[in-house]
């Protein structure tokens, strides 16, 4: 008997109308938000014990950002979500014991290195089949290869990718200058048959077999890696898996922090998969002493249904996260004819069984003025705002 492909249908998936050009860099409010944050990011990551990568806690700011209500965001709630993530990440990075590692491999964020720098990055090339990072009076051979040391994968992966939970499952790449053992990018793979079900019904929607694509689940790169990198590296992994005879590659993206779409989309992922309801999740945590929430993905939160979780305040209305997709290989069946350029399924998020933590809704006038003349200096619609406040009491 023939195998039945699940169908969106099965998973509450429908057909609504959407535009990918119209979508990347359009949250205003993230916009304006990532203005402030990124100052007290650059002087924390100034003055920080152990180094990292101030994009980590950019990310992990304004993810937490989303858990408040737009009434609460001043600036003293940014700088409060700022203090309280960097405690995490360096406490995470100050458990791994090896400084001198850290310090090898943010060496970039110094601005004194020829291979890896923030202030006078590379650009990659392709020369006759090579690969190469060239720049003002310097070249270096790049090589392309797969990662087999799992601890590697666990770092980059765990402790370094911003989402902090290693996924090694599956084929793990990297990109590595000649004759260094460390990689200063990563990108990690599995196949279809282990992806979230409701993936493997647009696949199937989209005319391709759900067990035969390959979805892209970690990427991260060293700060002041080359230019060209991301584009460079998707394309190497899709021409691996092409040459096994996989149908499809997709990946994760989330439009409402991107600056522009060009790092995705040049690798040729450029098709829409799905569209899915974005949230972000903190567990309490009181190690510290006092209450503050670390970041944890909705996988833990399915794993731990007694955990005390903060998540993204539905008032702030984030974009949705778009899986995009490129085909490898012909799609050996047939699409829902409903699905075009200018359409895409889209799925709601299913309930959790982890105890949730009930935001405060009884605030005094004071904070509520502070967030509205905090969110007046925006450049926006004043529609727009008044709306958003008007939904955040």
């Amino acid at each position: 008997m023939k195998k039945q492909n699940p169908s969106i249908e099965q998973y509450s998936g429908k057909i609504v109308p959407y535009d990918l050009n119209a979508a990347w860099n359009s949250h205003w409010l993230m916009a304006k938000l990532r203005e402030n944050v990124r100052p007290l990011v650059e002087e924390a990551a100034a003055h920080a014990p152990v180094p990292f990568d101030p994009q980590d806690l950019e990310h992990q700011s304004l993810f937490y950002l989303t858990t408040l209500n737009p009434s609460e965001l001043t600036d003293s709630a940014i700088v409060e979500a700022v203090d309280s993530q960097r405690h995490f990440i360096e406490k995470r990075l100050a458990s791994l014991g090896n400084r001198a590692d850290l310090d090898y491999l943010f060496r970039g964020l110094t601005g004194r290195h020829h291979d890896l720098n923030t202030a006078d990055r590379l650009k990659l090339k392709k020369d006759s089949g090579r690969i190469k990072a060239v720049g003002i009076g310097r070249e270096l051979t790049v090589e392309f290869r797969k990662i087999e040391d799992p601890k590697v994968v666990s770092l980059f992966t765990g402790d370094l990718h911003y989402i902090h939970q290693q996924r090694a499952d599956g084929d793990a790449f990297g990109l590595f200058f000649a004759g260094d053992p460390w990689p200063w990018a990563v990108e990690t793979a599995e196949m279809s048959s282990l992806a979230r079900p409701y993936k493997r019904a647009a696949l199937a929607a989209h005319g391709l077999n759900p067990d035969n694509a390959a979805e892209l689940t970690r990427l991260y790169t060293l700060p002041g890696c080359p230019l060209n990198a991301v584009s460079i590296l998707d394309g190497l992994v899709a021409r691996h898996y092409r040459e096994q005879g996989v149908e499809a590659m997709f990946t994760r993206t989330m439009p409402a922090y991107s600056k522009s779409k060009s790092t995705t989309v040049a690798g040729g992922m450029n098709r829409v998969l799905c569209l899915k309801e974005l949230k972000h999740f903190f567990e309490k945590d009181t190690s510290g002493g006092a209450d503050a929430w670390r970041p944890v993905t909705r996988r833990y939160v399915e794993e731990h249904p007694h955990a005390e979780i903060r998540m993204t305040d539905p008032a702030f209305r984030l974009l949705p996260a778009v899986d995009v997709f490129m085909t490898l290989r012909r799609a050996g069946g047939p699409a829902d004819p409903r699905l075009n350029a200018t359409s895409a399924i889209f799925f709601n998020e299913p309930g959790l069984p982890a105890k949730t933590y009930a935001r405060n809704h009884h605030r005094n006038e004071k904070p509520a003025q502070e967030a509205e003349a905090f969110l007046a200096g925006f450049r926006h619609p004043v529609a727009a705002l008044r709306g958003l406040l008007a939904g955040a009491r």
